[in-house]
């Protein structure tokens, strides 16, 4: 692996948690804040990302058609950008996040430019008014906004990398539930034959293009195509290693389902369930160990062992059964991984996620 494919691998997952970024942008525009972008300048960016023009229906038009209007690429007004569809669709949503942190990367660019220029007025002036005071230093284009890491480059000859935004996740989920598995195939099928013709990706043989593919089962006709790309997956569990590995693919946390538990004044003594699970028993591989497990512990002292299948009645109470239990069992269900970690864990649950495996091999599963 070279120097420069190396500091990708380093720079990518360092700064694409866009749960978090994208929860102080929206505080930001709340308050009416003037969010501006700390990189704009993007000599000063350590990652320089060109997103290739798809046409909406790979991303934000999936999600609603009428989201982008007509001969657009991208939504007009990212602020009010049409939300990623919830539930469990949430859990897979990192394509959503990357393409809008990408898109918002040099949103304010024109308004830094401004202040350079107004600030530069000021200066003249306070040095003709005899002032010693100068006015603030900025590094890159704003005092507000996200670290400067990674931005969005204009011009695909300055990239680092190459960021293909296809919503794939929310393709498989959204085609194969409506029974259009044949309209997921056909994007893919036309994703890759866009992406091959171009230049870089010919350049590189797609060593440098960077393509989610987070749910499990997503990009499955193309991603042996597409298999020199930097993927960024959820885990490996249903792939071949020949096209996906830790070699070269970023592996990216869920996005939590359960809601932030921010105000939590309970002890670990004092919380009155010792263990805790909710789902569904049986799924679609069998669901032979949640069984047994549910029959060998269902009627033990302070064991909380539900049978419930995704709903929002569902995820309320097990929204109050993780923040009363001093132990969240972690059982992958139908897919070789899953979010329950990052709803115990990463959300601030307080409880400490317990996992029953023969073999732990998944990034962010420890």
């Amino acid at each position: 692996m070279t120097a420069r494919r190396a500091a990708q691998r380093s720079a990518l997952p360092d700064h694409w948690d866009r749960d978090r970024h994208r929860s102080r942008h929206n505080s930001s525009l709340a308050k009416g804040e003037n969010l501006q972008v700390e990189c704009s300048t993007q000599s000063k960016a350590i990652l320089k990302v060109f997103m290739y023009d798809l046409p909406s229906e790979f991303h934000f038009g999936m999600i609603e058609p009428t989201s982008v209007k007509e001969g657009h690429t991208w939504p007009s007004n990212l602020t009010h950008a049409v939300p990623y569809p919830g539930g469990l669709y949430q859990q897979h949503s990192p394509e959503y996040w990357l393409t809008l942190d990408l898109l918002s990367s040099n949103l304010k660019e024109e308004e830094d430019a401004d202040y350079q220029i107004k600030e530069t007025l000021k200066e003249a002036s306070k040095r003709d008014d005899n002032e010693s005071s100068s006015p603030r230093k900025r590094e890159g284009g704003g005092t507000k906004g996200r670290p400067c890491v990674a931005i969005r480059a204009r011009n695909a000859r300055d990239a680092d990398v190459y960021f293909v935004p296809f919503f794939a996740s929310l393709s498989y989920n959204k085609y194969s539930r409506m029974r259009m598995k044949e309209r997921d195939e056909e994007l893919q099928r036309k994703v890759v034959e866009y992406v091959v013709r171009q230049e870089a990706w010919k350049r590189s043989r797609g060593r440098d293009h960077v393509i989610v593919m987070h749910h499990p089962n997503s990009l499955q006709m193309a991603r042996e195509l597409l298999g020199e790309a930097i993927f960024i997956v959820a885990d490996f569990g249903r792939v071949s290693s020949k096209v996906s590995h830790l070699g070269k693919d970023v592996v990216a946390p869920y996005k939590h389902i359960i809601p932030t538990f921010y105000e939590d004044h309970t002890s670990f003594e004092s919380r009155p369930t010792l263990l805790f699970f909710q789902g569904a028993l049986h799924r679609k591989e069998g669901g032979f160990v949640r069984q047994k497990l549910y029959n060998l512990i269902k009627d033990e002292k302070g064991v909380v062992f539900r049978d419930e299948s995704f709903s929002s009645a569902s995820l309320k109470s097990a929204t109050k059964g993780m923040r009363s239990s001093r132990f969240c069992l972690h059982l992958a269900g139908d897919t070789p991984s899953s979010n329950r970690l990052f709803d115990a864990i990463g959300n601030r649950q307080g409880a400490v996620s317990t996992q029953i495996v023969q073999m732990t091999t998944s990034s962010f599963q420890v």
